[in-house]
């Protein structure tokens, strides 16, 4: 019972593999290029989060772009609306 009582509350985390599931790590979108670098960082509690910076590669003159920082918990995936930045045409990590 007590497994079943876990995965509604917690049920498992869905697994993909950023080389193969994400956008690739240079693509273009409407005319200029944008590249993805992933990366992992550690939080207080050992915990290693997955990370996707979203980028154009020759940013706009003059102009600082916006950063959103996506989080998501283990109902959600990044590949659900972690590539709607980019193809915004925003940043993100």
């Amino acid at each position: 019972m007590e497994q079943l009582i876990n995965f509604i509350i917690r049920p498992p985390r869905a697994e993909y593999n950023p080389k193969n599931d994400l956008l690739d790590q240079e693509f273009m979108l409407k005319g200029k290029w944008y590249q993805r670098k992933d990366l992992e960082v550690v939080n207080n509690r050992g915990d290693v989060l997955q990370c996707s910076h979203y980028m154009p590669i020759v940013p706009p003159e003059g102009n600082l772009l916006p950063c959103v920082i996506y989080c998501h918990g283990n109902r959600l995936v990044i590949l659900i609306t972690g590539n709607r930045f980019a193809w915004d045409g925003l940043r993100a990590l």
